[in-house]
């Protein structure tokens, strides 16, 4: 009942995960990242164990395609579902059970993954998937609501949209960048409004002055305000 992208830029060691569907609060369960291990997007009948148990074994350092073989083993429904998911490494792995809800299917490309359910047409896997292949001038939240808009477009979830998530994951344990549209007519549409308010100086101040691994005692008297922002 959703389409989604994962992606990994190896240059910068971050993940990202974009999402729309026509159900609520969309980001509360299909996206999933962790720092250095990987991304994934678990929808259709939706498990949101397979988020939690896939960045588990990722993290152990199992490769993508022993991972997804290990959440199906592990799952009695999963002819019902949708995953896929991407590792530190860049291999990627994807299932879409023959219980789908059609049109449904998945696609991909070098450190790039489209799977979606409920689809307007397969045109809206490739037509996301294309557009992010088209776009790596721009940075990165804008080069995925690109993407996702280039599905929406092509039909998206033929029932409509109700919400939207975009999710970057660098190498702090919190996101650098964590976007949720949870019920809204045009999802995507606020979306990129919260993109564009994500780069004005109240919040990239506040970026700026969050500790991290590097910086544990980060404060905003320290912050440095040429800083680039993570996203």
């Amino acid at each position: 009942m959703t389409y989604s992208l994962l992606a990994r830029d190896p240059d910068h060691d971050r993940f990202a995960v974009a999402v729309v569907t026509c159900q609520l609060a969309v980001g509360a369960f299909v996206p999933h990242t962790r720092a250095g291990t990987g991304a994934i997007a678990t929808q259709g009948e939706t498990n949101p164990l397979f988020g939690s148990r896939g960045l588990e074994l990722l993290a152990s350092g199992m490769p993508a395609d022993a991972v997804l073989e290990r959440l199906l083993q592990e799952d009695a429904g999963r002819d019902f579902r949708q995953v896929h998911l991407l590792d530190a490494n860049g291999p990627i792995a994807a299932w879409t059970g023959p219980q789908t809800a059609a049109s449904a299917g998945h696609r991909s490309a070098a450190n790039v993954s489209v799977a979606g359910n409920f689809l307007a047409g397969a045109e809206v896997l490739d037509e996301t998937l294309e557009r992010w292949l088209q776009t790596e001038h721009l940075p990165w939240p804008e080069r995925l609501i690109a993407a996702m808009r280039a599905g929406q477009e092509a039909g998206g979830d033929r029932r409509g949209r109700q919400s939207a998530a975009l999710r970057i994951q660098g190498a702090e344990v919190y996101a650098d960048l964590d976007l949720r549209v949870d019920n809204a007519p045009e999802p995507l549409e606020e979306l990129a409004t919260l993109v564009t308010e994500a780069r004005k100086p109240y919040v990239a101040d506040f970026s700026r002055a969050t500790p991290c691994r590097a910086e544990p005692g980060r404060t905003p008297d320290s912050a440095d305000p040429q800083q680039p922002l993570p996203y």
